[in-house]
């Protein structure tokens, strides 16, 4: 009896592999599938119910990450600490060029290179993450004229942000570029930690100053609704420009002007060999 059980148990599995071979053969091989036309009943009763052949399919293409349009070169012998370990180091090497007086007063040094990383990121689209902001809030309240539908941005509103633009217009753009450049693997590794596993931060970082570079200000007062808690531009095509963008028409003309100047010097020094 186990001799039987056995051999029933081959011809079973030798009939479902014929069948397979059958289902490939009838569009293949039309003479060998005559010759399976001729085989058992029940060898033809298990072909027939058999699954269809599937060719395997070829195996998807990997695409390539795109081309590094801004390299930045490593100093293979300089030691960097750990990335959630750098705070320190880095406002050391801050201070000289700020000024420890302007470091303390504008920037949130802790995690400051995440701050830095995920702000950038985000200022050409998407929302601010304000627990993320790498600059402390500028000194006062914002400042409003009018009332009901007459409210607009007092102008007044715009010297909150002269203190910040004399420190970066103070800053020398070689030498930040240069310190940049030495941190910049840590910067690089905190690009990915946002899931952009195939994205350069240096290129990242200069397409984001070109589109702050290509703002335009506004002529006239900037007119303003409260919804809520918080004020939004009455135009429905300023509320809807980028982060980046409101930001510097908050500045004011001039002010925009002058961060844009800042924002040239440091381009031309990231692209400098």
């Amino acid at each position: 009896m186990r001799t039987v059980a056995k051999y029933l148990l081959v011809a079973i599995a030798l009939a479902a592999v014929a069948a397979v071979a059958w289902r490939w053969m009838r569009t293949e091989s039309p003479a060998l599938a005559e010759f399976v036309e001729r085989a058992p009943e029940r060898v033809r009763k298990v072909i027939a119910n058999a699954p269809p052949f599937e060719p395997a399919r070829a195996p998807e293409e990997v695409a390539e990450p795109p081309p590094i349009e801004h390299p930045v070169t490593a100093d293979p012998y300089s030691t960097l600490p750990q990335l959630d370990a750098s705070d320190g180091e880095l406002a050391a090497a801050l201070a000289p060029l700020l000024g420890e007086a302007s470091l303390a007063r504008h920037v949130e040094t802790t995690g400051l290179i995440r701050r830095l990383v995920v702000t950038i990121d985000n200022l050409p689209g998407g929302r601010l993450a304000l627990k993320q902001r790498p600059v402390k809030p500028v000194e006062g309240a914002l400042t409003v004229s009018g009332e009901g539908d007459a409210l607009v941005l007092d102008a007044g509103n715009y010297a909150r942000y002269v203190p910040l633009l004399e420190v970066a217009e103070r800053v020398d753009p070689v030498a930040l570029v240069a310190l940049y450049r030495r941190y910049y693997p840590l910067f690089q590794q905190a690009y990915q930690d946002l899931g952009f596993l195939d994205g350069y931060f240096n290129d990242r970082l200069v397409a984001v100053i070109d589109h702050l570079l290509a703002a335009q200000p506004v002529a006239g007062p900037l007119r303003l609704v409260q919804p809520n808690v918080l004020y939004r531009y009455a135009d429905p095509a300023l509320e809807a420009r980028s982060p980046g963008h409101k930001i510097l028409l908050r500045m004011g003309p001039e002010n925009m002007a002058r961060a844009q100047a800042v924002l040239r010097n440091w381009r031309e020094a990231l692209l400098a060999p």
